[in-house]
Order: structure tokens, then C-alpha cells, then sequence
């Protein structure tokens, strides 16, 4: 069942990755449920709350096109729902301990495949399922 929840809330999220407007709201109701219990069930299955599941998607695939050496970091930032740079380099320093600019593909130690060769485990190793 959590399987499930999981796998639903992953790809409602990546479908709509691109919207810097897609919020918790959005994702509760399209799961058929209110904040507060997705809330409460995001936090039982995967140990963080709503924003911060959506703002771990969205971070793993931005690492993933600044690792494919195709985006420029405001690109990889945009196509994962950052509008704001600043925020999203202070989320991604924060998650990968560097700025996107130093992840550009100079260092292969900080390099991930690009979102369609991710493999879910490091999604599950991200939440802990």
C-alpha cells in the first residue's frame, strides 16, 4: 500500500515538474485527498512533509540535467519548477553540498544519470522506503 502512495506521488509530481505553481494542495487533491492527510501520510511513508517530497523530485531531476552537460543551470532550474535562482541553488547546495554551476558536469563524482536513466532506488534511498 505504501508502495503504491509512493509510486502515485511520484509520478503526479513529475508530471507536472515543470509548474513552479504546482503546490501541496494540488497534490493532495489529485490524490483524492485533503493537505492535512497527505501531510500525515507523506510523513508516516517517507518521513518528510509534502513540500519537501516535491522539492526532493524536483532537485533530483534538475541534477540530472545539469549532469546530462545539455542545461545551463537556470534551464535545468526552470525545467524543474525553480523560477527563483537564488532558492534553487540554496536547496541544491544544500541537498548535493555544491552549487549547480560547480555540478556542471566538472567534478564525475557529483554526477547522477539524467532523469530518464534514474534509477528509483536512490528515490526510495532519498525517503527512506
Amino acid at each position: 500500500m505504501d508502495t503504491l502512495f509512493y509510486k502515485e506521488a511520484v509520478q503526479i509530481v513529475e508530471a507536472h515538474l515543470a509548474r513552479k505553481d504546482f503546490t501541496v494542495g494540488e497534490l493532495a487533491f489529485l490524490m483524492g485527498m485533503n493537505r492535512v492527510t497527505l501531510h500525515r501520510r507523506m510523513k508516516s511513508v517517507m518521513h518528510k512533509p509534502a513540500g519537501a517530497f516535491i522539492r526532493e523530485i524536483r532537485l533530483e531531476h534538475a541534477a540530472g540535467f545539469l549532469s546530462s552537460g545539455e542545461f545551463k543551470v537556470c534551464e535545468a532550474a526552470r525545467h524543474s519548477g525553480f523560477f527563483n535562482l537564488s532558492y534553487f541553488s540554496k536547496c541544491f547546495k544544500e541537498r548535493y553540498g555544491v552549487k549547480p554551476s560547480e555540478y556542471l558536469g566538472e567534478n564525475p563524482r557529483h554526477q547522477i544519470p539524467n532523469p530518464n536513466q534514474m534509477q528509483k532506488f536512490k528515490i526510495h534511498k532519498t525517503f527512506g522506503i
